[in-house]
């Protein structure tokens, strides 16, 4: 989202009611000892090869985040699938169990089958649902645990951490669906092992998917809930030292969601114990912050690329959303509560002649992202996306207020006389 540049627009039929533009600043931290509103998530990329030829270097991980646990405020340790190379081999199971076991009672953490994982016969075995079932973090689970989420409470902001299996079936889509909704209050982190391409940062081209494409996660799932934020995956990697790629885009209620890549399974000795450290910085009524490190344990440390150390703004989790506020409408001066979203205002049109949400927001200028309207009778939204095809979602609009509009800058609109 722009910084705040005020300008005019002038020449067109449209009655500002009210403006609202919540908007959020934000920079980076560090993995040093977290402030009070940072905490850390921990995430870790196809542990294969570990299990497989180099488990010390697995426990060496997972031993470094037991013991930094408390000083980095780390609330969440993350699997990316992949767990093991050979499906049906004891050994490695048991190598993996083995060096996520020094998580058990220290940190909550997640674990989700990637490609390698599959047939999760052996997965379920030795990470069933039961195992967990007694945390408090625990949320559930769906189909052998090769689905789950988790609910914490972090710094005094609600979340829900959600892993999604490998190549997940229309039914496991639809679990998905149905447990966001229930936690739909809880800002939300999806992780499942095969979703973005490291050498394109698209949805397609993902080896061993359906038409090796995972755009029907981002449609069928992602862009549909507005408190997810962040997807995680792994999966996709070079011959080379690579592995790495992220994308941001914009889902249904105008929120940005970053999507992040990590996978280094390429490099020496299985991965040489890279990792990655998500910092997370809330603030009230700013843009939150959240700072991509990229460290490895077994070296210390850290790869500091354009692609392997960045920073990126999210909104809401601190504020007060959505929020309402009183609005003086017409010449009775009848006054309603309005309750927004953060970044949107509401809007209203003078001209008796109907016109259209691409025309509207064409209007308003390159600053108009979005225009919505909610079916009163449903209570459901109807999004137009002002850079998509002009002809979707372009619902028509009539004289009247209600409709609303996000701005990647504030705007003043100004009616003809």
């Amino acid at each position: 989202m722009n910084r705040i540049n005020k300008i005019g627009i002038a020449g067109f039929a449209l009655a500002l009611l009210t403006i609202f533009i919540f908007f959020l600043l934000g920079g980076g931290v560090t993995a040093d000892p977290s402030p009070d509103n940072t905490f850390s998530l921990i995430v870790l990329p196809d542990t294969q090869y570990y299990s497989e030829s180099y488990p010390a270097i697995f426990t060496n991980q997972t031993q470094w985040i037991a013991d930094n646990t408390e000083n980095m405020n780390i609330g969440m340790v993350i699997f990316e699938g992949d767990l093991v190379d050979n499906y049906n081999s004891d050994v490695e199971w048991q190598r993996a169990n083995d060096s996520i076991s020094v998580l058990d009672g220290v940190v909550p953490y997640s674990v989700v089958p990637g490609n390698h994982d599959h047939p999760t016969t052996k997965y379920s075995e030795y990470f069933p649902s039961s195992r967990y079932e007694n945390e408090s973090w625990w949320g559930g689970s769906y189909n052998s645990n090769t689905n789950n989420y988790q609910l914490l409470t972090i710094n005094g902001y609600d979340f829900i951490f959600l892993s999604l299996d490998w190549s997940p079936s229309s039914d496991e889509i639809s679990w998905a669906n149905n447990v966001l909704n229930t936690y739909s209050d809880r800002w939300a982190i999806l992780t499942t092992h095969g979703y973005l391409d490291d050498t394109t940062a698209t949805r397609e081209g993902i080896h061993g998917m359906p038409s090796d494409s995972a755009e029907y996660i981002w449609n069928d799932l992602v862009k549909k809930h507005e408190k997810l934020f962040l997807v995680l995956c792994g999966h996709e990697h070079d011959s080379g030292e690579d592995g790495e790629a992220r994308r941001t885009d914009v889902n249904n209620y105008g929120e940005d969601v970053h999507q992040l890549l990590a996978n280094y399974q390429s490099y020496p000795n299985g991965g040489n114990g890279w990792l990655r450290i998500l910092n997370i910085t809330i603030h009230d009524n700013q843009k939150n912050e959240l700072s991509v490190k990229t460290y490895s344990p077994y070296l210390n440390e850290y790869a500091t690329d354009d692609t392997s150390q960045f920073d990126l703004l999210f909104d809401g989790v601190g504020a007060t959303y959505p929020w309402t506020f009183p609005v003086t409408f017409g010449a009775d001066g009848s006054t309603y509560n309005i309750t927004l979203p953060a970044g949107w205002s509401i809007i209203g049109w003078t001209n008796s002649t109907a016109t259209t949400a691409h025309s509207m927001g064409g209007m308003i200028g390159d600053n108009c992202t979005f225009v919505t309207e909610r079916n009163v009778t449903t209570g459901e939204y109807v999004t137009h996306v002002m850079t998509g095809p002009a002809d979707e979602d372009n619902f028509a609009i009539n004289r009247g207020w209600g409709y609303f509009v996000k701005l990647s800058a504030e705007t003043l609109w100004e009616r003809d006389s």
